[in-house]
């Protein structure tokens, strides 16, 4: 028993000795979209919008041993998206919806190392939500109520180092729903967030 005691620390020491580990800054750009069901009911049109443009900072890790990483991050994430809604019964609602959303994005990527500079990576992102509002026809609205105070996706792309640069290109897709209904259009429809995620980081360590 203590032979093979011995044997899994000695194994460990040298696994941690010969990991290579990785830290420090990153962020970048998102491409954000919120998913809704189109909707065509009673004069009531509702349809997703366009993608917009917001940004992430935080922090990265990286654990790697023998080609494989583990790369859990800490990032703010300012995001969100646009549907428009149109009614013959209630003009004075007609027109494009923003949403902007604030939160806290906890990504978990697990990936391999190919030639010492490209990476391939995936994993599960844990997020929670800070602050979320509506922007329409120069009005703001709180969402923060209304919307789930986390959600849970995932993340899987690609990236390359470069000296002391780490550079990734991701998707983002959800496995749960910012909520169910637009309360203020009295509206059931599921609503997810995607993103392209666009992101720097700089080694520290």
């Amino acid at each position: 028993m203590r032979k093979t005691s011995i044997l899994i620390i000695t194994l460990l020491t040298f696994g941690v000795a010969q990991a290579q580990i990785d830290f420090g800054p990153r962020g970048g750009l998102n491409f954000s979209k919120i998913a809704v069901d189109n909707i065509s009911q009673s004069g009531d049109v509702l349809t997703a919008g366009d993608a917009i443009t917001g940004w992430h900072a935080g922090l990265f890790f990286r654990a790697g041993v023998a080609g494989f990483y583990l790369q859990p991050e800490l990032l703010f994430s300012f995001t969100g998206g646009e549907y428009l809604f149109t009614s013959s019964s209630q003009p004075s609602l007609d027109g494009l919806r923003e949403i902007e959303v604030k939160r806290v994005d906890i990504p978990v990527l697990f990936g391999k190392k190919f030639a010492k500079v490209l990476r391939i990576n995936a994993g599960p992102v844990a997020s929670i939500v800070i602050d979320a509002k509506e922007i329409f026809l120069d009005q703001e609205f709180d969402l923060q109520d209304q919307y789930n105070s986390a959600t849970i996706g995932f993340q899987a792309g690609v990236g390359v180092d470069l000296w002391k640069l780490i550079v990734d290109v991701k998707y983002e897709g959800s496995l749960s729903k910012l909520d169910d209904q637009i309360q203020r259009l009295n509206l059931m429809t599921d609503q997810r967030a995607s993103q392209i995620v666009v992101s720097v980081g700089f080694k520290i360590i």
